[in-house]
């Protein structure tokens, strides 16, 4: 086993120590963060749209902005509430006119925070007593006059979602004799208007009048975001002149709804929030991380095998050292390298996790520490990681064994890619039903063991499933390296044409005395 271990370092120290190396290695999560902080800084530099209305109708513009303001302050609402349930010291960050509101909103439920802010922006003088109670202690003037004096770049650090931190109305000068000449006058001015909207003179009769002016015609963010406000408004007004009472509508178009509650151990109920959904669909990553360290080292191991046939040194080798040595040396060299690798991504991963609420507007409404952190995952991705990419290695370092060249080695590596992809086809079934018998029967075949049991570990599975699948995997991973031994033996030293399936079967039944006579 010594001699081993001086085979698995050697090839270890071969991979690790060029700069090409590592350079592979961050390519990786470097592109991942290039594209993520790409993207958060595209929207960032992305210009305040500034647009102006004309309204006809002189009555839509207004029910428009009180609707914006009523989205804007749910979203407002929604950020006190999470901040609040993350404990004292991040409710001390808050504005001071929102800060009454955390204690009151920490419990709140998401049909609550839209209620409180419904009652907020229409000045109900009488809401229902649990409403009122929601934001007993606050001052809504103050909580407004505070949202209508934020810029946009103090918007967009509070909260991404706020309409403000997009968009800002420019006034129509009074006393223009032609507003829409002048409309089009700043469009075309630099730094000027990005859109116009011409209201039509009766907006619940036709859309007669009614226009969108831009010289950007491919960005429809901002026309979208009016378009949708001026028709919620425009279909209130319609039920209003048909008779058709705003009750009546509320409960013809209200959804059916059903509360999403986690049920524990004990059968107590509780809100399912955003953490626990996520924790639901992060054992996926795991089962991708083993696939892609899979497929990155298969092919140095399946490389480094293939030129020292090629160049003889095993031959060399060989002479001081037994097949079986050398061929575990290798196997787990290479999965020293691939753990480098994964090493690498997991801290990159911490990396990002505790700067991502830091740079996110508002932070984040949970901790995605607390879920890939979780035991459950940690231990199931250590344990079947390992079944898994030595299982894979064993398959594959024995058809490096038998090959003289990469192209000859096609030909025997797709039914190992197969075997690769079926996994990963069944794991969006698995992950929607973790306990169901599909994910079961395909936890107790031994090439689906590794990434089946790492994606159900958010069900979690019976302990009893652990155990039976941990021995299955270990008793399949000791089979797979006593057939790649047999095949490695004679593979090593044999040139020529490469060997038919049946006759790699030959080899590894027929004993190993016999071979050698």
């Amino acid at each position: 086993m010594k001699k081993a271990l001086l085979v698995a370092f050697r090839e270890l120290q071969e991979n690790v120590r060029t700069k090409a190396f590592w350079l592979g290695v961050l390519a990786l999560p470097v592109i991942m963060v290039v594209a993520i902080a790409l993207s958060v800084l595209f929207a960032l530099v992305k210009d305040t749209r500034r647009y102006a209305v004309i309204d006809q109708s002189g009555w839509l513009l207004g029910a428009v902005e009180q609707r914006a303001d009523h989205a804007d302050l749910e979203r407002v609402l929604r950020v006190v509430r999470d901040r609040a349930r993350k404990g004292d010291a991040e409710v001390a960050k808050l504005p001071a006119p929102l800060r009454p509101l955390a204690a009151t909103l920490r419990d709140a439920t998401d049909e609550q925070v839209e209620a409180t802010a419904r009652a907020m922006t229409s000045g109900d003088p009488s809401p229902t007593p649990a409403v009122a109670a929601l934001f007993a202690g606050a001052n809504p003037s103050e909580i407004f006059s505070w949202l209508a004096t934020l810029s946009p770049d103090e918007a967009r650090a509070f909260s991404g979602g706020l309409s403000r931190g997009r968009y800002v109305r420019v006034d129509v000068p009074e006393g223009i004799a032609d507003p829409e000449a002048w409309a089009r006058e700043q469009l075309g001015r630099e730094g000027g208007l990005f859109a116009c909207f011409v209201i039509g003179a009766d907006p619940v009769v036709g859309n007669a009048g009614s226009k969108y002016m831009t010289k950007n015609a491919t960005d429809q963010e901002l026309r979208d975001w009016f378009s949708r406000l001026a028709t919620d408004e425009v279909k209130k007004r319609r039920f209003d002149k048909e008779g058709v009472t705003a009750e009546v509508v509320a409960r013809i178009q209200e959804p059916v709804v059903f509360e999403a509650r986690q049920v524990g151990a004990g059968g107590q109920e509780k809100e399912q929030s955003a953490e626990e959904r996520l924790r639901q669909s992060a054992p996926a990553a795991f089962s991708y991380i083993l696939y892609l360290s899979v497929l990155i080292t298969a092919s140095k191991l399946l490389t480094n095998t293939i030129e020292e046939k090629s160049n003889r040194l095993m031959e060399v080798l060989v002479s001081s050292i037994s097949p079986l040595e050398l061929m575990v040396g290798k196997v787990l060299g290479t999965a020293s390298t691939g753990l480098a690798i994964v090493g690498s991504w997991v801290l990159c991963a911490a990396l990002g996790i505790f700067a991502l609420p830091r740079v996110v507007p508002g932070g984040l409404p949970f901790d995605p520490g607390a879920v890939v952190g979780d035991p459950r995952f940690i231990v199931s991705f250590v344990v079947y990681f390992l079944g898994g990419y030595l299982m894979f290695a064993a398959m594959l370092v024995a058809i490096g064994s038998v090959v003289n060249s990469l192209q000859e080695a096609q030909n025997l590596l797709m039914p190992v890619n197969i075997v690769l992809m079926l996994p990963m086809l069944a794991l969006i079934p698995v992950t929607q039903d973790p306990n169901g018998p599909l994910a079961k029967v395909l936890s107790f075949i031994p090439f689906f063991t590794p990434f089946v049991m790492m994606n159900r570990a958010a069900g979690p599975p019976a302990a009893w499933e652990y155990v039976a699948t941990s021995a299955l995997l270990l008793v399949t991973l000791l089979a797979m390296f006593w057939m790649a031994a047999k095949i490695f033996r004679v593979g090593i030293l044999m040139t020529g044409k490469p060997p038919k399936l049946s006759e790699l079967w030959r080899w590894v039944r027929t004993p190993v005395t016999s071979r050698r006579s």
